[in-house]
């Protein structure tokens, strides 16, 4: 739903980049296009601030719309006609929950006698409140420990470098507590940094840091899971950790560096019968760069794709490459629902070291 509403936005933004904000072609005038709503406390709730406009024109006008950049602000106008001198007031209220910090929204308003809105900025600070320890530590540890994050993204690893992250942490109780952490999955190139003790309602970080040797051979995906025991009990919570290994990109020349072409980047099976088939189609990577273009490492995200590839795993310039992408219907888990799975080619292109292809089916 999370991505509807930024949609909604975007497409106010862009409605708002349109319309004139300067030019007021409307008899509708508005007694400023700033409405000030000073400085609010978050937890003080929902804040309405009002502004006034006037006809100044000689035959009615009415307000037919008003759109905002986000959910959090509402606007009370009326909807029947404005007489010519009449004045009316336009409540704008603005919820602050969640939201500290500055506030810059804008407001247009489209009336009947203008093909331009009138666009009204809402200018104002929200004083954040204080938060409670569960809204900044959310991940119960067990034992009294508790975290900001149980998953962390890194980037791309580049050999011979290191990529460091933190998650913070508290320990919520009134003792003293020991820890230690437990392995479940682990690539060997993750290093977590952490206290052995933690003295109560103390507060710090613990360090994850990945590192491959120069020489290194592994690429692709790194996934580390592991658990942390408090006074010698472990919590089922599980933190995990994910990045890309790639090659050192720092003595390639700008110029002479391969790049890694796609041809499609999503393959479509369509409509397909769970009958235990094995469905084939395909795509082309090829070189349109200057240096050998290498695949380092082929994946899938799911045991029902398969990828192969016909040809070299070194391509020259302006060579060509089929990935041969093969779908086995047996191995589809979910009938119920749409197949969408993710191969990652990853290839010394220093631009875009992971080349991202789609795969769709819709199981009958």
């Amino acid at each position: 739903m999370k991505y509807f509403y930024r949609h909604i936005a975007l497409l106010a933004i862009m409605l708002f980049t349109i319309f004139s904000a300067t030019a007021q072609m409307s008899t509708l005038r508005f007694t400023s296009s700033r409405v000030e709503m000073g400085t609010i406390a978050e937890e003080d709730g929902p804040t309405t601030a009002y502004m006034e406009a006037t006809n100044s024109g000689t035959t009615p006008v009415y307000i037919k719309e008003v759109v905002t950049t986000c959910g959090c602000t509402k606007v009370e106008f009326r909807r029947d006609a404005i007489m010519p001198k009449e004045r009316v007031k336009i409540g704008i209220t603005y919820d602050p929950r969640n939201r500290p910090g500055r506030i810059d929204k804008q407001i247009a308003v489209i009336v009947s006698d203008s093909d331009d809105a009138i666009v009204i900025n809402l200018i104002g600070y929200v004083t954040p409140r204080e938060r409670t320890v569960y809204e900044i530590y959310p991940f119960d540890m067990g034992g009294g420990l508790r975290m900001e994050s149980n998953f962390h993204a890194f980037a791309y690893l580049e050999h011979g470098k290191q990529i460091e992250e933190r998650i913070g942490y508290v320990n919520h109780s009134d003792r003293t507590i020991s820890l230690s952490m437990r392995k479940i999955e682990s690539t060997g190139a993750l290093t977590v940094t952490y206290p052995a003790t933690i003295a109560p309602h103390a507060k710090g970080d613990i360090v994850l840091s990945y590192a491959l040797d120069e020489e290194s051979t592994t690429y692709g995906t790194l996934s580390d899971i592991f658990q942390f025991e408090v006074d010698g009990a472990c919590n089922r919570t599980l933190i995990s950790t994910y990045a890309i290994a790639v090659d050192n990109f720092d003595l390639v020349e700008d110029i002479l560096a391969p790049t890694a072409v796609v041809s499609k980047k999503i393959i479509k099976f369509g409509e397909i019968l769970l009958n235990n088939q094995v469905l084939e189609l395909s795509t082309t990577l090829s070189n349109s760069g200057e240096m050998p273009l290498i695949i380092r490492r082929v994946e899938s995200d799911s045991p029902a794709v398969e990828v192969t590839v016909d040809g070299d795993m070194s391509i020259a310039k302006g060579d060509v490459v089929t990935l041969r992408i093969r779908l086995n219907t047996a191995l589809i888990e979910d009938c119920d629902n749409p197949f969408v799975s993710r191969i990652r080619v990853i290839c010394n292109d220093p631009i875009t070291p992971m080349q991202v292809i789609r795969v769709n089916a819709i199981p009958l």
